[in-house]
C-alpha cells in the first residue's frame, strides 16, 4: 500500500500548509484528517460504483468540507477517536 501512504502523506502536507496560512483551524490534527479523507473517499468511490451514482462522492465531499472548515470540538482537537 505504499501509494496510499504517499497520497495520505501528501494530503497531510497540504493540510499543514493550509493551517500555516490560517485557512483551516490550527487545532485540527492534519494527519488524522488525511487518514479520514482517504479512508472515506475510497469508501465513497466503492459505493458510487456499486450504486452507479455520484451521490456517495458528493455526500462524502460535503461532509469532509464541513469538518475541515469548522473548528474541532474540544474532544476532537489534537486527539480523536480515529486512532
Amino acid at each position: 500500500l505504499p501509494i496510499l501512504h504517499d497520497w495520505q502523506q501528501r494530503t497531510t502536507e497540504c493540510l499543514l500548509r493550509a493551517q500555516a496560512l490560517h485557512e483551516i483551524d490550527a487545532r485540527h490534527d492534519c494527519a488524522r484528517l488525511a487518514t479520514l479523507f482517504w479512508t472515506g473517499w475510497e469508501g465513497a468511490v466503492l459505493r458510487a460504483k456499486l450504486e452507479r451514482s455520484p451521490e456517495p462522492l458528493d455526500v462524502f465531499a460535503q461532509g469532509f468540507w464541513q469538518i475541515l472548515l469548522n473548528p474541532p470540538t474540544t474532544s476532537e482537537a489534537g486527539t480523536s477517536s480515529l486512532s
